[in-house]
Order: C-alpha cells, then structure tokens, then sequence
C-alpha cells in the first residue's frame, strides 16, 4: 500500500518566480507539501518511496522545487512540479550537466517575458491555466 507525506520545507532563497504569481514565495516562508507517495507499507513494514525518476527530499538536504499556483478546494495554493538536487549554486537534473542559479533565472525570466498573459490568475486552476495558456515542451 502507497501512503502519502506531508513535508514542511523552510524556504532558503527564491531563484525565481513569475511576474503574476498569485500566491509568493519569500526567503524564510515555511511551507506545507504533500507528496505522493511518500512511503510504501508491506506486510507492515513501511519503507521511504517517491514516484518513479523522482527525488525525494530528505532532512538535511538542499533542492530546488518548482511548485505552481493552483485552486485546491476552492483555496488558492502552491502545488509541487518536480524536484531538483541543489549542490554548489547549480541545479542538477537526471543525464545532464549541472546547471548554475544565473542561468536557471534568466531563462525562467526570458520565458515569461516572451509568453505575457501565460501568468496565473486567481481562482484559476493549473489546469484551467494549461487550457488558457496550452502546453509547452
């Protein structure tokens, strides 16, 4: 059986987030994530999991998460995307070289810049954002 995680993250710095974010991020926020799943229980035994290809956060480590506004229950919430490691000032993904902090932000900047009005909106949910703005690869 999967089970779910709640994690309470202390936020160290923001690399970035969009111009129109509707729920900000602040160095020093503490903030609530679930993940799913975050453990797998056989026979009793209950053992650490995370989605396959997925980091799973541990105490003690530094990463790099890109979350999203979302509606939840008619709450205006931050949701998890995906995790990154963090080692040295660079972001590290899975079969590439490590990427450093500068070039993560000015990418994500070029990008909203280039797409204005992909923005979230309030109320509105990630999907309903997908929908609006459409998929990108």
């Amino acid at each position: 059986m999967e089970l779910g995680r709640d994690l309470t993250v202390r936020v160290e710095q923001v690399v970035w987030q969009h111009p129109q974010a509707v729920t900000r991020v602040s160095a020093g926020d503490q903030l609530s994530i679930y993940t799913f799943p975050g453990f797998v229980e056989v026979d009793g035994q209950r053992s650490p999991a995370a989605p396959e290809g997925a980091i799973r956060m541990n105490v003690g480590e530094e990463y790099v998460v890109a979350m999203a506004d979302d509606v939840t229950d008619g709450a205006q919430v931050l949701i998890l995307l995906n995790t990154f490691s963090w080692e040295s000032g660079s972001m590290k993904f899975p079969n590439s070289a490590p990427v450093p902090e500068e070039q993560v932000a000015a990418d994500l900047e070029r990008l909203s810049t280039e797409e204005a009005g992909s923005g979230p909106r309030v109320g509105e949910s990630l999907i309903q954002r997908v929908e609006r703005v459409g998929q990108r690869e």
